[in-house]
């Protein structure tokens, strides 16, 4: 591979996603034998067939309008640098419009299955948020569920059904990532963050609401060990925001009230917090709304969820998201009062 002479590349781990240019693309359209030999790849990439020919040369033409602004609406080859193979591409569709465009990408079926179409679009996610755009848009067959998890987890949300599925990610959004040994530190700085005058919700004043159990162990790699053991009773997560991968949020997920060790009658499937200096930003109601896709997803009907009386901000983002408020009970133990919330989630 060449990429001495791939103008406006972009790397990750395993791939390179270079962009056709009015020059490069002219030269695949003419001669694809030529391109090959100047760039050092092997095209393996989408059929091509009369429509996608069509496509490249209409867009040969556009690129050449529009040079300032190709990066906007030309395809990426997507190029494994294992072998220089180009197995697929991505694109941005065009120009932004109040800082919302939309995206597509394609891949042969033959490399499917390896993660590289997720890694190739948080890469160009990176890129779209380099170039100023706010607001991504995507759109799935309804039917196509290889294509959604690719979307979800590279941190879009459904939006609407409208024909297809469509799909939003926002460059300031928020997206749920299971806790890896990659956030060890950050985990530790969100613990740290909270005093120990801390708002609580439990009978453990040194547990930190949807850090379940953290505050067992001495260090976050053991506790990420107790996780994993969890895997089908308890789900943990940590909501991190998309412009700069800092986790703003944690929650966990109980697949059952069983696997909550309060008391029965203050046992909820789902507990979030907030790190205290993102606050008031409308990450939990956020969170919680992406907790509720989790436990539909984990097979729950219902879900109960508690907050402390006096948490005005946490009964709004569970009221926000449909909660219905069953009673408020006190706890001996704790000497708290707590509220009681259950959303239905069919």
């Amino acid at each position: 591979m060449n990429k001495a002479v791939m103008r406006d590349a972009i790397e990750s781990e395993r791939l390179v996603l270079f962009p056709y240019t009015a020059e490069n693309l002219a030269l695949f359209n003419e001669d694809l034998l030529a391109f090959e030999e100047k760039y050092g790849v092997v095209y393996r990439g989408e059929e091509l067939d009369y429509l996608l020919t069509g496509f490249l040369h209409k867009l040969e033409k556009e690129i050449a309008e529009d040079p300032e602004n190709y990066l906007f609406f030309t395809e990426f080859l997507i190029v494994l640098k294992e072998n220089s193979h180009v197995i697929g591409s991505i694109d941005y569709k065009y120009v932004p419009r109040d800082g919302v465009t939309e995206l597509g990408y394609g891949m042969n079926p033959s490399y499917t299955g390896h993660g590289y179409m997720t890694e190739a679009l948080k890469a160009f996610l990176k890129l779209g948020r380099e170039l100023g755009i706010r607001t991504v848009l995507a759109d799935t067959l309804p039917d196509n569920v290889k294509s959604q998890n690719v979307l979800k987890r590279c941190g879009f949300v459904f939006l609407k059904e409208e024909g297809n599925l469509w799909w939003e990610y926002r460059m300031d959004g928020i997206r749920l990532v299971k806790p890896t040994s990659e956030y060890a530190e950050q985990i530790e700085e969100y613990r740290r963050e909270f005093p120990e005058g801390r708002m609580r919700v439990t009978y453990n004043p040194e547990r930190i609401p949807g850090m379940d159990h953290l505050e067992d162990y001495e260090s976050v790699l053991q506790w990420l060990e107790y996780c994993s053991s969890m895997e089908g009773k308890i789900s943990w997560y940590m909501a991190v925001r998309n412009s700069d991968g800092k986790i703003v949020g944690f929650s966990c997920l109980r697949h059952s009230l069983a696997y909550d060790d309060d008391d029965p009658a203050f046992a909820s499937h789902i507990g979030c917090s907030v790190r205290p200096g993102e606050r008031r930003k409308g990450y939990a109601r956020e969170q919680l709304r992406l907790m509720l896709d989790k436990a539909r997803e984990a097979g729950l009907e219902s879900v109960r969820i508690v907050c402390r009386d006096i948490n005005i901000g946490s009964s709004r983002a569970v009221m926000a998201n449909g909660g219905v408020f069953v009673d408020s009970i006190y706890g001996e133990l704790s000497g708290l009062t707590i509220n009681r919330y259950d959303i239905r989630l069919n």
